[in-house]
This record gives structure tokens, C-alpha cells and sequence, in this order.
């Protein structure tokens, strides 16, 4: 079942991240942040994929930067960037709030608390870690997807997202795994390796995902734009009467 559940998860993340291109920037860069938060949380629990012991947070890794690429190719480095400063800031605060949260001293007849601090305990040390790894990674990202499309513009979309993606998950995986999980999980190696395979697998089952925003951004925010600026037409004439 972890396998089709892993399949599901891909195309439910792919749908999502097309849902969130069609609502605008803002939207693409909240899912950013979710999912950044998202792979943080879950990473602790291991399950077996294909036999093989990884962690159950790499498609939302991966999720997280097709979606800086799909921000990139449609909105900009400028915004791209921004965005993930805003992803940072905000997982910074959300890290902050959690450990005021397991800090609280719970009443005598609380059942929670013990699995609070169980989640949220060893939190402080993988968000570190994964910001450190975050932001080498995402850069990393942004910087290959930038080269590629000014030095080479002919590559499709596509590709230039695959190949920038790839690059920068070696460079998370690596860098989280010895930063975050030593010592935590058994097999570290293992689990590297594995990651890496589920990552590339992952990418290559959500690439072509990336078409349909190419189709969705061509055909349709066009058309989004033109309401929003009948809308404003129509509101400064209220206004001027």
C-alpha cells in the first residue's frame, strides 16, 4: 500500500500545485511554505518503499521545489526569490510557536502533552537543519534554473525544472541527512541513497505536471488578468461618480 499511497500523494501534490497557479503568486508561495513546514514534520517517521527503508516527507520536498521553479518560469526571479525568504521567516515563527507550545505545563488530566513534545520535541534541531539545508538547496535551485534559462532558452520548461530540481535535492538531501537525522534514524546511508532514488522518481512522475501549468499560464491567467482589470476599471468609475 505505501507504494500506491506514494503514487497518490504525487498527483494529489501535482493537482494542488496547478489549483494554486491558477489562484495566483500568493497562493504558489503559501504552498511553498506548506510544504517546506510539511517535510520538517513528517521526516521523522521512516516507512518502506519498495522494500527500502526512506522517510515519508520527499514528495513534499520535491513539491516544494517544483513550485519555486513553477514561481521562476512565471512570475519571476524577483518573486521567486522573495518567496523564499517568506518561506523561511514564516517556518522560523512556526518552529518558535511550537516550542512555546510544548513548553505550556499541562494539567493533570491533559493525554496530549507526551505526544506533543514526542512530535514537536526534536523539532527545533530538523528545522535548523533544514533551513541550513533549505536554503543551499533552494538556491541552488534558483540559481541552475536561472543559468539554464538564459544560456539555455531552447530546453523546455520541463527539463529546465527537472534538471534544477534534481541538483538541488542531492544538494538537501545530502546536507539534511547528516545535519538533521544523524543519529536519529538507523541506517543514514541507506537512507540517502533511497531518498535520492524516491526524489528522481518523484520529479520524473511530476514533470509532466509542468505542461499543464505551461497551458494553464498561456491560456487561462490571461484571461484572470482581464477580469481583475475590468474589476478595477469598474471600481475607480464608482469611485470617480
Amino acid at each position: 500500500m505505501n507504494e500506491l499511497i506514494f503514487l497518490l500523494s504525487c498527483l494529489y501534490i501535482s493537482t494542488i500545485t496547478l489549483l494554486c497557479l491558477r489562484i495566483g503568486a500568493e497562493a504558489l508561495i503559501s504552498l511553498l511554505t506548506l510544504l517546506t513546514f510539511l517535510a520538517n514534520l513528517f521526516v521523522a517517521k521512516q516507512i518502506l518503499l519498495c522494500s527500502m527503508h526512506t522517510t515519508a516527507s520527499d514528495i513534499y520536498t520535491v513539491g516544494a521545489g517544483l513550485t519555486l521553479a513553477i514561481l521562476q518560469e512565471f512570475y519571476g526571479r524577483k518573486v521567486a526569490k522573495k518567496a523564499i525568504w517568506i518561506s523561511f521567516f514564516l517556518i522560523v515563527c512556526a518552529t518558535v510557536l511550537g516550542f512555546v507550545h510544548i513548553s505550556y505545563t499541562p494539567s493533570f488530566c491533559d493525554t496530549s502533552n507526551v505526544h506533543y513534545i514526542a512530535l514537536l520535541g526534536p523539532l527545533p534541531r530538523i528545522i535548523i537543519a533544514s533551513l541550513l539545508a533549505f536554503l543551499s538547496a533552494e538556491y541552488c535551485n534558483y540559481s541552475i534554473f536561472n543559468y539554464l534559462s538564459i544560456h539555455q532558452p531552447k530546453l523546455h520548461f520541463t527539463l529546465r525544472s527537472a534538471l534544477s530540481v534534481s541538483a538541488s535535492q542531492i544538494v538537501d538531501t545530502i546536507l539534511f541527512s547528516f545535519l538533521g537525522l544523524y543519529g536519529m534514524v538507523s541506517g543514514l546511508a541507506q537512507i540517502i541513497i533511497v531518498s535520492l532514488i524516491i526524489k528522481f522518481i518523484t520529479i520524473v512522475i511530476t514533470s509532466p505536471f509542468l505542461g499543464f501549468a505551461t497551458k494553464i499560464h498561456r491560456h487561462i491567467l490571461p484571461i484572470i488578468n482581464k477580469e481583475h482589470e475590468v474589476k478595477n476599471n469598474k471600481s475607480n468609475n464608482k469611485d470617480i461618480l
